[in-house]
């Protein structure tokens, strides 16, 4: 059995609360390292994550999130379409979802990192080629939907009643394999018993239906635990920092749900059971910007874990959107050997070249597929025709 099954579910993500001495945002950070439990580096003989033969997330993902349970108290919505909550003193309702809707946008980076894995490689590959199906880089859309479902829940649900919700959530919603359901339970519960070292702060996995596999997180109200879940590990103890943790956890989690959706058999290090984003779990000296930091959407600033990056070595919070695509050029009117060179110069190259009788264009492109102003992925090959003489005894005119 592949060890990284019970890493992930027993120690990738344990969270133990450290009182603050050396002020909120240092014990913040220390506390996300030892709370999350960093896995063991010397289980793999390098830093690199590795292709365990399953499925990624190759469509633009798709985030559902589920409020789930009375606890959530009275609905209303604000200025920006968001479910607001009489119970949720933080305001990490709206916070969620104007992350969500703002992933993929304002060009931002950080979900670029995402994009250098894949599937369909060899087992065991840390490197993923161009033309391999890539992690999708959100359109601008992720938040799909959301869901108040306010029936009365248990204070301590297990994982048996989470995963039930998400599969319920999934048939109402649809499910889909680019699709995520988060489960977020309300102040004062104690989802698996959060903070436990199976549930840590938060966690993802997965559960059966009748009509697939449904994707999922157990969000727990980590404001509860203040600096234990992150409070204020950027942006300081005060008003500014109070959700710093519930998007901490929640980007956390979405990340490894498109990377590694069914646990152990996307991308992961072999024998420690880290993802990509427990590889970043601060402390974490001498791996690159550890810490979360704050990443800009086109709705707001967010505090967002870093991830690891298999193509630098080191956690990184923005990467270049792989796998690198590039816009056909206008080949028409050119020389044979003139295509060539503007190919070349986009990063593209090539294909066959046919002829078909044309006297006004002798030697000249006349045609192209595909055609200008397609957005192709690097080294594509584009092919061409050529206007050439009739065969003789037809002569041009």
């Amino acid at each position: 059995m592949d060890n990284r099954i019970s890493a992930e579910r027993h120690a990738a993500m344990r969270w133990r609360g450290l009182s603050g001495f050396l002020g909120v945002a240092m014990s913040a950070v220390i506390a996300l390292g030892l709370t999350f439990g960093l896995p063991s580096r010397v289980a793999a003989s390098d830093n690199l994550l590795h292709y365990a033969g399953g499925a990624v997330v190759t469509g633009a993902p798709k985030v559902y999130l589920i409020f789930w349970g009375s606890g959530w108290g009275m609905r209303t919505f604000n200025a920006n379409g968001d479910m607001t909550f009489s119970n949720d003193l933080y305001g990490g309702a709206p916070r969620l979802q104007e992350m969500y809707k703002g992933l993929g946008t304002n060009g931002e980076l950080w979900s670029g990192v995402m994009t250098q894995y894949c599937q369909g490689v060899a087992l065991s590959a840390t490197v993923c080629p161009n033309s391999s199906a890539h992690v999708a880089y959100p359109d601008g859309h992720a938040l799909a939907g959301v869901y108040y479902d306010n029936q009365p829940v248990p204070i301590n649900a297990t994982k048996q009643q989470i995963g039930g919700e998400a599969v319920t959530m999934a048939e109402l919603f649809g499910n889909s394999p680019n699709a995520q359901f988060v489960i977020a339970s309300p102040p004062g519960s104690r989802p698996e018993g959060f903070p436990s070292q199976a549930t840590g702060c938060a966690r993802h996995d997965d559960a059966s239906a009748s009509f697939g596999t449904v994707v999922y997180t157990n969000l727990p109200y980590v404001m509860d635990l203040g600096v234990q879940c992150g409070m204020g590990v950027v942006n300081g103890g005060g008003p500014a920092g109070y959700l710093d943790g519930y998007t901490f956890a929640a980007s956390h989690e979405f990340a490894e749900s498109i990377t590694d959706p069914i646990l152990s058999w996307g991308w992961g290090q072999p024998g420690s059971g880290a993802e990509a984003g427990d590889m970043c779990l601060p402390p974490l000296d001498g791996f690159g910007p550890s810490q979360p930091v704050n990443v800009h959407f086109s709705t707001g600033t967010f505090a967002m874990t870093a991830l690891w990056s298999n193509d630098t070595n080191t956690c990184e919070t923005a990467h270049s959107i792989l796998p690198v695509r590039v816009l056909v050029p206008n080949l028409v009117g050119e020389t044979v050997a003139q295509a060539k060179q503007v190919l070349l110069a986009h990063g593209l190259v090539l294909g066959s070249t046919s002829s078909h009788v044309d006297c006004n264009n002798l030697g000249l492109v006349t045609s192209q597929n595909p055609l200008a102003g397609n957005l192709v992925l690097a080294g594509t090959a584009v092919n061409i025709t050529v206007g050439t003489k009739p065969s003789p005894p037809a002569v041009c005119s």
